[in-house]
């Protein structure tokens, strides 16, 4: 099986890769697809059994995606008065790494599908 990513772009429209252990060239040029967008703020997310995951950083010599496990939000904070930020941060300020005490998990590129959403996407 071939790890499938699909990006929106303004410049070039969809475009898809894939990591694919026989196209050497096409799984470079994903790799490198992956690493700029994440370095650029684009959010990407993998499908694992149905379910969307955040990525938070890409391991380029294993070409695996990095997720880290993150609490559920509970009704009560949905609910609460407290105001929320709206503007998103800017895509220098962006951590990449997770945050201490966050266990981070690898997920193999060729394994799962991943959609790349762009910081400007919507609007």
């Amino acid at each position: 099986m071939a790890g499938k990513l699909d990006a929106l772009t303004c410049g070039d429209g969809h475009a898809e890769l894939r990591f694919d252990k026989n196209n050497p060239i096409e799984t470079d040029r994903a790799r490198r697809a992956v690493m700029a967008l994440l370095k650029t703020g684009c959010i990407l997310f993998v499908d694992i059994g149905g379910k969307l995951e955040r990525v938070v950083g890409f391991d380029a010599t294993h070409d695996c995606y990095l997720i880290t496990d993150v609490p559920e939000v509970t009704d009560n904070a949905q609910d609460s008065n407290e105001p929320q930020a709206t503007n998103p941060p800017k895509p220098d300020a962006v951590d990449t790494k997770p945050k201490k005490g966050r266990k981070t998990r690898k997920v193999p590129a060729q394994d799962v599908d991943a959609t790349a959403v762009p910081m400007r996407a919507g609007g």
